[in-house]
């Protein structure tokens, strides 16, 4: 380029490039039409003409601006014959996958044959082809890559670049069979056809703010600096050398070309641990400016710079949200796979692709489904309200926890199941607004053929399209989701990127299985891009990293420093290796990086001041750009402590342990608990933690239950309880023998039980579960109850008196009597004994132990250290009073159904069989809960983690006896109530 036309004007990083470009327009009193401004983004474009409006003040005709690829576009449209096809990413990949499965050696082998596979491969192998034909690299090249790259390089890898070169020169012979073209191909012909007629005539051209080049772009811009009157205006900087050199300039000119003055914006470092401290610390500089200045003068003076997209909601959530809509403007690119609309069809496509041979749902997957937000705020008919369809579906949710042991339901049992409609209907006869309770079933319906029976029946990637289409647009009419953050640019963007597809030769495309097209959906998004195209120049700036290129702002505010997003280039996955990179001349991350490098110096060195924001933390470190500017401030001011230099965003956190709630009992609650129906439980939750008795029996608070993936152990154990009572039922009263005992009937009753809850067809978890629990159940009949049968003599029989039992009994203490009740499993006669039986699925006896050396009555403290539950001697007390047995002729008993060898030894008990030892036992705990129903009915005596007695008189010789702890000192391990307790 050197000697032709062009004239070169270099830039220090502090000069104005857009005030510099208007300077040299030529016009004709107010046309600008005769110059032509080449940017290599499109932004720069609204600054000028802006500017330019600013100048004139009155209406003119702005000059023709473009980004380089707008250029050729233009230029390609006046070759004569060529009114061909452009082609998009999506018919690149239709061509490419047809070549690839034609193929004897595809690429990837056999992994990526079908197409919803392909998508995401294709469209990499489609930008890597467009990079070779930028780069001007034959395919004959790429064949010869033994003799290119090392010779280590795996026979495998070998095959596959072969098989790129072949990809490669096919796609294009058939670009031109099927008379179509990429921007490429494009740039190709408008060289071979350049110069064009009357371009550039009489006009000036100005190619204005690139760093680098690939070669066809090179080849252009030379070509239109043959033109006269071209400027190339550049602005200095490290690497900006390199393009003079490609560009045909000496080297000695070349590299005067980084030399810039020296500037000396003031910068601030700013470390945060987290995102969130980010915005924090954003928020607490920019909350004053913003009150401060006029906002008509923001644009000129204020930029916020996002590298990672991510931290656009942050951001707009806790500083933009209050802001009026022309105080702001945002200009970048974000991943429509991180939108809430994203998340609604990959929740309902997830719900469909999983579910059984049968077409049965998967019903957590369906609750995920209904009770994402797009979902649950669809819109009432009658009366058209939100708040009816969230508690219609919350309504469904509650049924579904009483029979979230089926894990598979189809529609039609969901619509038509009595259970939900008694449940539905009963609840909707309680909303006087609901004129006719039965339109929530109708409803109920609607909402399943507007999404889900939608997509059953599927016939080509074209309907499919459609479709999806089809049911944004009821979202946006029958739900709140318009009055969401940006849904309208989330709907757009998707809208966009479907109607392409259908444009598409992939439109006609079809799979055997619907996944397919699910699968095609995610990958097609995962590519695409929300734009926010920030035309508006009002307002505080709120930019990408690349959108600031060619733009000077006075006050910089960027975020998210950090080496994994600016540079970012470990994010980068090339299909081509980076030796063959070199050797072929294509861009390579090192390229990518020194690129970032340029336009962060120009924008931070072009600033006034600069406020730099990063994270660290075990995680993620800092950029090496910061590194480097740390390190320069070190240096120009002999600072030798980097640390001096950082502003810490810190979050105040006390690591105290705060005590627990101190609740005082009103004489309601005394009045509560003395007429209150105790139970093992609830004596055992009390020894505890006395604050987790309140929060569920005084306040009968319950954790949420929530429909699992796995059946949990509590389920597990009602399913065997049922079992075993179903199965033991006709052997009431009667001895029980060997000859009696029939395990096909197990058999039966297992099959149907399971059946009963999970419906006709067992399959996944609740088939494996089935044939679990036979199997154990199996070994308790074989290696339990059989040698309990043969241990005992035909006089003495073992016999059953009682399944599921509920027995009452009351505990008397001074001024009070006190009800209790226990639910027995099972009560049996073995000879004159009586024995209490309860089944537990667990194996393990540590939470049912008491161990009474540790105990000690007069240390409150010791007790729920010492006593994990309270049941078998308090079953042995209520069944004394209810059989009129004294409590030597009843044994209470846990059978542990859930170890691993089954016999005799699982059962446990707490108490010793027989003799003294028994009869203390049974005082001890007799006296420990006397004196916990007098504490739990004392209003002296608050519901606490700990306290200092009423009475308790100081000792001398320790202060630690005036304080007493009620609660177990573990008690706050997985407990539901932490957040209420303040813990």
């Amino acid at each position: 380029m050197g000697g032709l036309q062009v004239k070169v004007i270099l830039l220090e990083p502090q000069d104005d490039l857009i005030s510099l470009i208007a300077s040299r327009l030529m016009k004709a009193e107010t046309d600008y039409s005769s110059n032509i401004v080449i940017f290599p983004e499109y932004r720069p474009g609204f600054y000028l003409r802006r500017f330019l409006a600013a100048q004139e003040k009155k209406s003119f005709v702005p000059p023709q601006i473009y980004t380089l690829d707008e250029l050729v576009n233009q230029l390609y449209r006046q070759i004569k014959g060529r009114a061909d096809h452009f082609l998009s990413d999506l018919d690149a990949v239709a061509l490419l996958f047809d070549l690839h499965r034609q193929s004897r050696s595809p690429l990837g082998g056999e992994s990526f044959q079908t197409l919803d596979r392909f998508l995401p491969w294709g469209i990499k192998i489609f930008a890597e082809l467009e990079t070779l034909k930028k780069a001007t690299v034959p395919p004959e090249k790429i064949a010869e890559i033994d003799l290119l790259i090392d010779e280590k390089l795996s026979t495998e890898s070998h095959l596959h670049f072969q098989s790129l070169s072949t990809i490669y020169r096919q796609f294009y012979e058939q670009l031109e069979k099927r008379k179509a073209s990429t921007l490429a191909s494009r740039y190709e012909k408008v060289i071979q056809h350049f110069p064009f007629e009357e371009f550039g005539e009489g006009e000036r051209v100005i190619i204005a703010g690139f760093f680098s080049l690939q070669e066809l772009e090179r080849q252009v811009i030379n070509l239109l600096g043959e033109k006269e009157n071209c400027d190339l205006i550049l602005i200095k900087g490290k690497g900006l050398g390199e393009l003079g050199l490609q560009l045909g300039f000496p080297a000695e000119e070349a590299v005067a070309w980084e030399e810039t003055k020296p500037s000396s914006p003031s910068l601030q470092f700013y470390l945060s641990p987290d995102t969130h401290g980010q915005i924090f610390a954003l928020n607490g500089l920019l909350k004053d400016k913003l009150k401060r200045c006029e906002r008509k003068m923001l644009p000129q003076k204020l930029v916020v710079v996002l590298p990672a997209v991510e931290t656009l909601f942050p951001l707009y959530q806790f500083i933009l949200s209050p802001l009026e809509e022309n105080d702001f403007n945002i200009s970048l690119g974000y991943p429509l796979s991180r939108t809430p609309l994203f998340s609604f069809f990959d929740k309902l496509f997830d719900l469909l692709q999983n579910a059984d041979e049968e077409g049965r749902l998967y019903l957590p997957d369906y609750l995920r489904f209904v009770l994402h937000p797009y979902v649950k705020n669809i819109f009432f008919p009658e009366p058209r309200r939100a708040d009816l369809t969230r508690i219609m579906f919350h309504t469904l949710e509650e049924e579904f926890l009483h029979q979230k042991n089926r894990s598979f339901w189809r529609l039609e049992e969901i619509e038509n199941d009595p259970a939900i409609q008694k449940r539905l209907l009963a609840r909707f006869s309680t909303l006087a607004e609901v004129k006719e309770p039965a339109i929530c079933l109708e409803h109920l319906k609607n909402i399943h053929n507007q999404t889900i029976r939608l997509f059953l029946r599927i016939e080509s990637i074209e309907e499919f399209g459609r479709k999806i289409i089809s049911l944004i647009e009821f979202i946006y009419h029958s739900t709140t989701a318009r009055q969401h953050f940006f849904f309208h640019r989330y709907a757009e963007a998707m809208v966009t990127r479907l109607e392409e597809l259908g444009r598409s030769q992939l439109s006609q495309f079809q799979f055997e299985q619907n996944f397919g097209y699910f699968n095609l959906f995610r990958n097609l998004m995962t590519e695409a891009r929300v734009p926010f195209p920030g035309t508006p120049l009002q307002g505080l700036q709120i930019l990408g990293f690349w959108e600031t290129r060619g733009l000077k702002f006075e006050e910089v505010f960027f975020l998210d420093l950090n080496e994994d997003v600016l540079p970012g280039t470990s994010k980068i996955d090339f299909l081509i290796p980076l030796a063959l990179r070199k050797q072929l001349g294509l861009p390579t991350y090192e390229d990518i990086e020194k690129k970032v490098e340029y336009y962060f110096n120009l924008l931070i060195n072009g600033a006034r001041q600069a406020h730099l924001f990063f994270v660290e933390n075990s995680e993620k470190e800092k950029s090496r750009l910061v590194e480097k500017l740390i390190w320069k401030k070190q240096k120009k001011e002999k600072i030798p402590d980097a640390s001096t230099l950082l502003r810490s965003v810190r979050y105040q956190i006390s690591l105290k342990p705060r005590k627990g709630r101190c609740i005082p009992k009103t004489q309601e609650i005394v009045d509560f608990f003395r007429n209150f129906r105790f139970s093992a439980s609830s004596l055992d939750l009390y020894l505890n933690c006395p604050l987790k008795f309140y929060y569920a029996y005084a306040l009968n608070l319950r954790e949420k239950e929530e429909i699992s993936e796995a059946m949990e152990p509590r389920d597990v154990g009602l399913l065997v309880h049922r079992i075993l009572e179903n199965y033991y039922q006709p052997y009431l009263n009667q001895p029980l023998t060997l000859a009696g005992l029939d395990l096909n009937r197990l058999e039966r009753i297992t099959s149907s039980v399971f059946r009963e809850i999970f419906g006709p067809t067992l399959s996944g978890n609740a088939l494996l579960m089935y044939h679990q629990v036979l199997r154990h159940l199996k070994d308790f009949i074989l290696r339990y109850q059989e040698p309990i049968i043969r241990n005992h003599r035909p006089e003495n029989p073992v016999t059953i008196i009682g399944l599921e039992k509920e027995i009452e009994g009351d505990w008397l203490v001074p001024d009070h009597r006190f009800a209790f009740v226990a639910r027995v499993d099972r009560l049996e006669m073995r000879g004159k004994k009586l024995y209490l039986l309860d089944y537990k699925t667990a194996a393990s006896e540590a939470n049912y132990s008491i161990n009474f050396k540790k105990l000690n009555l007069e240390d409150r403290s010791s007790w729920p250290e010492a006593i994990h539950s309270l049941q078998i001697p308090l079953y042995v007390f209520i069944a004394s009073q209810a059989f009129r047995r004294p409590p030597h002729e009843i044994e209470g008993k846990l059978l542990f159904l859930g170890k691993n060898r089954i016999d005799p030894s699982i059962e446990y008990s707490t108490l010793a069989e027989d003799g003294e030892g028994r009869e203390f036992q049974l005082k001890t705990i007799a006296e420990v809960i006397n004196r916990l129903l007098v504490e739990i009915t004392n209003p002296q005596i608050p519901f606490a983690e700990e306290m200092r007695l009423p009475g308790a008189e100081e000792k001398k010789d320790s202060s630690r006896t005036k304080i007493v702890r009620l609660a177990a000192r573990k008690a706050c391990e997985y407990c539901s109530f932490l957040d209420l307790c303040g813990r």
